[in-house]
């Protein structure tokens, strides 16, 4: 829900926090244009450990390679890699990295 929502809406939350996100179903939709946003301010963090199952590892990584490369998106993206990290064990390490890049971003 967290892409869903940053794709189809961007306006709707400053800051988004996916924490290992699933790219089934709807993966073209992930890889396609998002919507146009109205801020400027705008934040995603997109984690993935690397020890996830591979299926799972390997869809964020074309993913983060996809977005990493691409001006067009109404965010500003931090995608990260938790080393050692599996799907649902380390939520806490993902927000507590997400909360920090999007809280301290623009302090620089």
């Amino acid at each position: 829900m967290v892409l869903y929502s940053a794709f189809t809406d961007p306006d709707l939350f400053w800051g988004r926090i996916a924490s290992n996100p699933v790219f089934e179903p709807g993966r073209d939709q992930f890889f396609a244009p998002a919507a146009a946003a109205t801020r400027n301010d705008l934040g995603l963090v997109v984690t993935s450990g690397s020890h996830d199952l591979p299926e799972l590892r390997e869809s964020a990584l074309a993913w983060f390679q996809e977005w990493e490369g691409r001006n067009d998106a109404p965010w500003a993206l931090n995608a990260v890699t938790i080393e050692g990290g599996t799907h649902a064990a380390d939520s806490p390490n993902s927000y507590r990295i997400a909360m920090s890049w999007l809280f301290n971003r623009n302090r620089q």
